[in-house]
């Protein structure tokens, strides 16, 4: 018997994730940072208004970062099916979620992102997704940064072992106890009049640090 869609998501959300959210909790627990950068978490902390971005391959590395990100983190997820469960997920590791939308008139996910991160919220987006190509920044997230007059910073991370799995962006999964990198960039608000120059840099560094830390994203297929 096939389920309808609604009812196979519903299980899903209320019954099986909150068993695999258990176990998931154990492994970032388990997971070990190098020695944090006390000058740079200092500089995040007097930053009055932040948008971390990433890719998305990375999200799971960043279910710990909550250790040093001195607010709460918002992540902006599709209004899908696969975006509630995952707003769900995020919500047994203290992140908060708004769901915005891939139609261009539906503006009430992003304003309230804005809203948040002039709030104190740290913003949280992938730059690659939701589905690619991978390591490839797209430019939506320059609009929401100089809306919100955001501060970037650039978070990639890597693990000493773990699966990368065989997805559009090399989601990767770290083994227990296994050792992250990380590394942090904090940029200036962007300017509406300099975007291309913005989308260029922050698409550089963030390929280049990934490359220095040894993420699976920037590995050849």
């Amino acid at each position: 018997m096939i389920l309808p869609r609604r009812q196979y998501f519903f299980i899903l959300e209320k019954i099986l994730l909150p068993i695999i959210a258990f176990p998931v909790r154990l492994l970032v627990k388990s997971l070990r940072w190098p020695a944090a950068d006390a000058v740079m978490i200092q500089r995040i902390g007097a930053t009055p208004r932040i948008m971390l971005v990433t890719f998305h391959g990375m999200l799971v590395h960043l279910l710990t970062l909550r250790r040093f990100m001195p607010r709460q983190i918002v992540v902006m997820l599709s209004p899908s099916y696969d975006g509630r469960l995952l707003a769900a997920f995020l919500k047994h590791f203290g992140v908060n979620h708004v769901f915005g939308s891939s139609r261009s008139r539906n503006i009430a996910g992003p304003l309230e992102l804005v809203r948040r991160i002039q709030a104190g919220e740290v913003g949280l987006i992938a730059v690659d997704g939701p589905r690619g190509p991978r390591g490839v920044v797209k430019p939506g997230f320059l609009k929401l940064a100089c809306a919100a007059d955001a501060h970037l910073l650039l978070v990639t991370t890597s693990a000493s072992r773990g699966i990368t799995f065989k997805t559009w962006d090399r989601a990767h999964v770290p083994a227990p106890f296994a050792t992250l990198k990380l590394s942090f960039q904090l940029l200036p608000p962007p300017k509406r009049a300099e975007a291309e120059q913005n989308l260029s840099a922050v698409q550089a560094l963030l390929l280049s640090s990934a490359r220095e830390v040894g993420s699976p994203i920037v590995q050849d297929d």
